[in-house]
């Protein structure tokens, strides 16, 4: 399910030429604070007054999706020796990574054959999310103004 989102930025007055510029860029900043955040949502819409810059993102996610990361080791003919035995790379990095090596996988990298950690990364609640990313978008130097 998705909501919408409305900021209101009360501001010293700004002249109109500062204006257009002020709010595109704060549109351009919320899409990629967003994006970082991997937030979902359909549509980002900015309004400006003298002294209000308005923020309204429509249909916004209520949580991140849930990940898949990929971590690289090290090269399999590092991490395994003459007889399959995980060497003290592979223990390294399996210590580093909190995996045991029977739940690794091997893929292919430029040819070559690397050891990788998958972890799964729950999604956290937008709610949870939006602050900084907001406080971030508003902050008056990122604005420019």
């Amino acid at each position: 399910m998705a909501k919408n989102l409305l900021l209101e930025i009360g501001i010293e007055e700004i002249p109109a030429r500062f204006m257009e510029p002020a709010l595109a860029q704060m549109a351009e900043l919320t899409k990629t604070k967003l994006k970082e955040a991997n937030l979902a949502y359909k549509s980002i819409k900015t309004l400006g007054t003298p002294r209000r810059l308005t923020l309204i993102v429509e249909q916004l996610a209520e949580e991140q999706p849930d990940i898949t990361i990929e971590v690289k080791g090290p090269a399999q003919k590092a991490a395994y020796d003459a007889e399959g035995n995980p060497t003290k790379a592979l223990q390294g990095f399996c210590r580093s990574q909190g995996f045991l090596p029977e739940n690794l996988t091997i893929k292919e990298l430029n040819g070559v054959p690397y050891v990788y950690a998958a972890k799964e990364k729950k999604g956290e609640a937008a709610v949870k999310v939006l602050p900084n990313l907001l406080v971030e978008v508003t902050q008056t130097h990122a604005l420019g103004l």
